[in-house]
């Protein structure tokens, strides 16, 4: 993926981060990739990018940010999560042997911009509308209806890291290199 993004032109390359605060992290938008060496070994790997997630947003309750991936022991909200979950997006201490070394929009993908909000504009009635009378309104007539059970949300779920890097990410990739592809 890191070539991918890379090839495609789309890569920001950043070094030295330690803090959201940093000027390289200012193009990152919600959806883009996030890209670290050093997390694990890579076997030889060039460069080693050793992990990948998905940048998700800054969370209004607290201003932090949060991203999307597999993950053994990264936290969220102060709790130890493993599997494929939601995580807060902290990146490594200064003495860390991880380095968060870039991110990229994914290659192909437009933003797309919210639709403007319609504003819609009111005109003063005249003294004949506010005065005219209203005709009565017709009342429906009484139907049984049965109690709806509330919807509950379900908790999030966590998959294991092995069983995300064996089904949910060879299924999940391949699908977005060819919706690319058909350009």
């Amino acid at each position: 993926m890191y070539h991918w993004t890379k090839d495609a032109g789309t890569l920001n390359k950043v070094s030295g981060v330690h803090s959201h605060d940093h000027s390289g992290l200012s193009k990152l938008k919600p959806g883009d990739l996030l890209f670290w060496e050093g997390t694990y070994a890579t076997a030889g790997r060039v460069p080693p990018i050793s992990h990948v997630m998905i940048y998700l947003r800054t969370l209004k309750e607290d201003g932090k940010k949060v991203m999307y991936g597999a993950s053994s022991g990264r936290r969220y909200r102060g709790k130890k999560i493993h599997g494929a979950s939601v995580f807060d997006f902290s990146l490594p201490k200064v003495d860390s042997k991880a380095k968060f070394v870039g991110y990229s929009p994914i290659p192909g993908f437009k933003s797309v911009k919210p639709a403007p909000k319609k504003t819609v504009a009111f005109r003063k009635k005249t003294e004949s509308e506010v005065t005219k009378p209203v005709a009565p309104k017709k009342t429906a007539t009484a139907v049984e209806t049965k109690p709806v059970a509330e919807e509950q949300t379900p908790p999030p779920t966590t998959v294991p890291v092995a069983t995300a890097r064996k089904t949910v990410l060879p299924k999940l990739f391949p699908k977005l290199r060819a919706a690319l592809s058909k350009k």
